[in-house]
């Protein structure tokens, strides 16, 4: 039994739709988990006409700098102009922030890709606790012997300045922690927006050419490839043909 053809060209045109078509995946923020040191990352990359990129990264930088969704801050954005523009946004907040976030920068967009990942930061937590516990030892040293009645001046000035470097160390070690833990508080959440087109019909008209160009170039020389391969066989048939000529003469004579 033969389809229609109308049929199978409906049956074409749903299966090309299906292929089309992408739904856009959810992304949750992830809060931390007892027993375990991770910082999560987000990243997605949405499709768009090149006419809402920068209203919606103006958008995006609104409502974080308003908390519209939760504690947010913007990190970077960055927005490139041309044929093709695109658009680029970080964000770090809250990981109840996150699925508004998401679903308010999506919204009447296509998700190109989606993707979490979580960083175990339990490595660098336990150097950073590990190193404050030593100095805060050698701390005490150097206090217990800034006490003594025997030492002279030069000591108590190389006592001083190893007392300023182990604070200065451990500040540093106190503002590490702090962005540990903030990275393990908060999520990072990074968009990307891509153009669906060209910006103007000149563009696409100098493409067009630029295509047919490219095309006629690729012909030309495919022809002269197959010309210049026959050319051995042409002249075989010539020779065969004159001599096959030259044969006939001599028998009918």
């Amino acid at each position: 039994m033969r389809l229609p053809v109308f049929a199978v060209l409906a049956l074409l045109l749903v299966g090309c739709s299906k292929q089309l078509t992408t739904d856009s995946v959810p992304v949750e923020g992830q809060a931390e988990r007892e027993g375990a040191l991770l910082a999560y990352e987000h990243e997605l990359v949405f499709s768009t006409s090149p006419e809402l990129l920068s209203e919606r990264i103006a958008a995006l930088r609104a409502a974080c700098n308003e908390q519209r969704f939760g504690s947010c801050s913007v990190l970077n954005f960055e927005e490139l102009s041309g044929d093709y523009p695109s658009a680029t946004v970080a964000f770090r907040l809250a990981p109840e922030a996150v699925k508004p976030m998401v679903e308010f920068a999506g919204d009447g967009m296509k998700t190109n890709s989606s993707r979490t990942r979580a960083e175990d930061v339990s490595a660098v937590v336990g150097d950073i606790e590990r190193e404050r516990a030593e100095l805060h030892a050698q701390a005490e040293t150097l206090h217990s012997l800034q006490s003594r009645s025997d030492l002279k001046a030069r000591d108590l000035i190389a006592l001083s300045s190893e007392q300023a470097k182990v604070s200065a160390r451990l500040a540093e070690l106190e503002r590490a922690s702090a962005v540990i833990a903030r990275r393990m508080e908060t999520n990072l959440l990074t968009m990307r927006y891509t153009s669906m087109g060209a910006t103007s019909a000149w563009s696409q008209i100098t493409s067009s050419v630029l295509e047919s160009g490219d095309a006629l170039a690729e012909g030309v020389a495919e022809a002269v490839g197959m010309i210049a391969f026959g050319m051995p066989f042409v002249l075989v048939a010539f020779l065969l043909a004159l001599l096959w000529r030259w044969a006939w003469r001599k028998v009918t004579r």
